[in-house]
């Protein structure tokens, strides 16, 4: 507000200064005066959208100091709600000031302040794999891991029927953002073994036929072609 007012004295005394030497310097006044005046007006033009935006967030709480959000793939904790700009701190302990209207143009995940993440994992086995035998495997990887939560505790669902495969999804929780690069690397490679352990092919069929189809097929001969 104080910055938006500094501007406003500013435009008066240009508009003020301008008018008590129009006479005797019109010319170099004018261009004093339309070149001020376009700076000006595109500075507040940035200044007054940040403040609008600003406005908007603290009328709406699409989130709130202390909650997590996910914003342009990343997680960070809101730390404050400024009029212009807002602080984020991300799991890296990075502070970034993000203008407000950056954050009412993209979309934003808002984890709350219980700091609980959900974490995915899909596969997609043939129509011909049990899955009872796919749930059985997709939970023994996840009980692998002493910092996924038991509550609320991991499930697996049926998330998709494909031409060839079923699409499976395994859902976790966790609670600290800091090790969900490592995390996510780690569950996959549990999953991956897993599945290896109880024989289930994660590979798409579908792709696998067009695979072998491709490789079945006779070379490209150009002299035979002629």
């Amino acid at each position: 507000m104080n910055r938006l007012f500094k501007l406003v004295v500013y435009i008066i005394v240009l508009t003020i200064v301008a008018i008590q030497f129009a006479e005797t310097l019109s010319l170099f006044t004018g261009l004093i005066t339309v070149s001020a005046g376009t700076v000006i007006g595109f500075a507040s033009m940035n200044t007054l959208g940040n403040l609008i935006a600003g406005i908007i967030i603290i009328a709406s709480k699409p989130f709130k100091v202390g909650d997590r959000i996910y914003f342009l793939n990343r997680i960070a904790d809101v730390i404050d709600i400024k009029l212009i700009y807002t602080l984020l701190e991300d799991i890296d302990g990075v502070r970034i000031s993000i203008p407000n209207q950056k954050l009412i143009k993209e979309e934003i995940q808002n984890f709350g302040s219980h700091k609980i993440l959900r974490r995915e994992i899909f596969i997609t086995p043939g129509f011909d794999v049990d899955p009872r035998l796919v749930e059985k495997a997709l939970i023994e990887a996840a009980e692998k891991f002493d910092n996924i939560l038991q509550y609320p505790q991991p499930r697996v669902d049926v998330y998709e029927f494909l031409d060839n495969a079923v699409k499976y999804r395994l859902i976790v929780f966790i609670n600290n953002s800091k090790i969900i690069p490592r995390f996510d690397y780690q569950l996959k490679k549990a999953v991956y073994y897993t599945c290896e352990d109880y024989k289930i092919d994660i590979r798409t069929p579908e792709l696998i036929e067009m695979n072998e189809a491709r490789f079945d097929q006779e070379p490209f001969n150009p002299r035979k072609s002629e």
